[in-house]
């Protein structure tokens, strides 16, 4: 083997070796420069000119490149190195075979101790599951992964990162891993903390919404005391109708107690309980056939109170006077729900007279109530009697 040349060398060393490797070349050559003709020599002073000037183009290019090359050694340093996530790669045995000044920081070790260790020695235990199936959905696919997962740092500390693992460049068959890991746990912290107070919220709001249906259930106890203890028939039928307005209220706030939304209840389950208590609370419902065709939708507890005392103000006024005198009857109830509107039919195959269609009583409070509210929700009222009394409210989806 010859002897392995050392680089850089400098301008007096290189001088002296092509002074000893012409010196060689002349000795080997059989050329002798006094056999040449004055043409010759000047060719061949113009050829070693010419070459002078080649190899000087070259050395600029080679200074260029170097330039270039350095240039890209410190965009990767700052890209790779100084980068604000974590980056490492990892091969198909699991270790560690790169990582940059970044990730050493998060873990809070230097790079030696991560490189050509496994993986898996600075993940939580808990989460040693998330990698495994994380790994395993990655070489199946070969595609792109993602998941969070807790980082153990030293004296046990743990630090949530965003992990994201792609193929890493190389050869046709290569299995390692390029692996993007982001700190998240100042975000984790902050979700943490909205979970926390929506949940103290949500404990309120059930507390609140606790609290008004024992004052309702009060107020029912109380105006069904009174109204038992008192003898004025007209003042029983004005305790009467206050106590069935509470409890479609209380019906109401059972409803958003129980709700896992409290932004909308469903108007099925709402409506169809309301309608129970009415006919429950009535007391000649007896032989009354109660037909219910209640559509499923959301609806806003603010709207569900209107809804629920115009609902309250038909059907007492039904029991109340539509089946007076008579031993049996049918009671239609439907609510459905189009593109653009609710509508609410009542109907009853009754006397076709009541509070809410007798010119005499049209000044009565439960009318007056009824229209008030119906406005309220921008809609409409109207009733038709034939054959018993229809009363159809309509009103938007969205007023």
């Amino acid at each position: 083997m010859g002897k392995v040349r050392e680089f850089p060398m400098n301008k007096a060393e290189m001088r002296q070796r092509a002074e000893k490797l012409q010196s060689e070349r002349a000795a080997q050559s059989h050329e002798n420069l006094d056999d040449l003709t004055p043409e010759q020599i000047h060719h061949m002073l113009h050829e070693l000119r010419v070459h002078q000037i080649e190899l000087e183009m070259q050395n600029e290019e080679l200074r260029t490149a170097e330039a270039r090359i350095e240039a890209e050694r410190a965009r990767y340093f700052r890209l790779f190195e100084l980068a604000p996530v974590g980056y490492c790669t990892m091969n198909e045995l699991g270790l560690i075979t790169k990582a940059n000044l970044a990730l050493a920081r998060l873990l809070g070790r230097t790079r030696a101790e991560l490189l050509k260790k496994p993986m898996t020695n600075f993940i939580r235990p808990d989460d040693q599951d998330v990698f495994y199936m994380h790994r395993k959905n990655f070489d199946e696919s070969n595609k792109s992964q993602h998941c969070e997962l807790q980082l153990l740092k030293p004296n046990a500390e743990t630090m949530w990162v965003h992990l994201q693992t792609n193929a890493a460049p190389g050869n046709d068959g290569d299995r390692s891993a390029f692996i993007v890991i982001q700190d998240i746990s100042e975000r984790k912290q902050a979700m943490a903390e909205i979970e926390k107070q929506l949940s103290e919220k949500e404990i309120l709001l059930r507390e609140v919404h606790h609290r008004i249906k024992n004052n309702l259930s009060s107020i029912e106890s109380l105006l069904s005391l009174q109204k038992e203890s008192n003898d004025s028939i007209e003042a029983k039928e004005a305790l009467e109708g206050a106590l069935s307005r509470v409890r479609s209220m209380r019906v109401l706030y059972n409803s958003l107690l129980y709700s896992s939304d409290k932004s909308e209840i469903s108007f099925k389950v709402y409506i169809d309980k309301l309608v129970d208590q009415i006919v429950s609370a009535s007391s000649n419902t007896q032989n009354i056939s109660i037909e219910k065709d209640i559509d499923e939708f959301g609806i806003a507890p603010e709207k569900g109170i209107m809804i629920g005392m115009i609902v309250n103000e038909l059907l007492t006024n039904v029991f109340k006077y539509a089946f007076k005198d008579r031993d049996q009857g049918t009671l239609s109830f439907k609510a459905e729900k189009t593109k653009d509107k609710v509508r609410i039919i009542v109907r009853d195959d009754g006397g076709g007279s009541n509070e809410l269609t007798s010119k005499n009583e049209s000044s009565g409070f439960g009318l007056f109530l009824v229209k008030m509210l119906v406005e309220q929700l921008k809609g409409t009222h109207e009733t038709r009697i034939e054959n018993g009394t229809e009363s159809r409210i309509e009103f938007p989806c969205n007023p």
